[in-house]
């Protein structure tokens, strides 16, 4: 999207592109005023999916590899974005960070592994 080969629709329709570009560009803005290094986003997020976003309307709950306008703008400009799903990397950053072992990383979890045939 931010090359301009693909377009934001609302459910309706509605074209939101200049508007999700608008975001992601201030969500650079803060993340360079406030010295951000790693940013965690919500997965499955036209704006801020890190690895998965929907393909299409939500209600067709379809789904596909990539990230969102906002993540990938901040990858693009050298932030790091990771998912709130990656279980592995807040184990990485602080071993006591409320880390549980019973819980799955994002890749390791059944749906992923089934939708996208990991």
């Amino acid at each position: 999207m931010l090359e301009g080969r693909a377009r934001v629709l609302s459910e309706s329709g509605k074209d939101w592109t200049d508007g999700m570009i608008a975001a992601a560009q201030r969500m650079l803005q803060v993340a360079r005023e406030n010295d951000v290094h790693l940013a965690v986003l919500a997965d499955i997020s036209a704006a801020c999916g890190s690895q998965v976003i929907y393909r299409g309307a939500r209600s067709t709950a379809a789904h596909q590899i990539g990230q969102g306008v906002c993540a990938a703008l901040l990858v693009r400009s050298g932030i790091p974005v990771v998912s709130q799903r990656d279980n592995a990397i807040f184990r990485k950053l602080d071993g006591k960070s409320g880390f549980r072992p019973e819980m799955k990383d994002h890749h390791e979890i059944d749906w992923y592994r089934t939708y996208f045939q990991a």
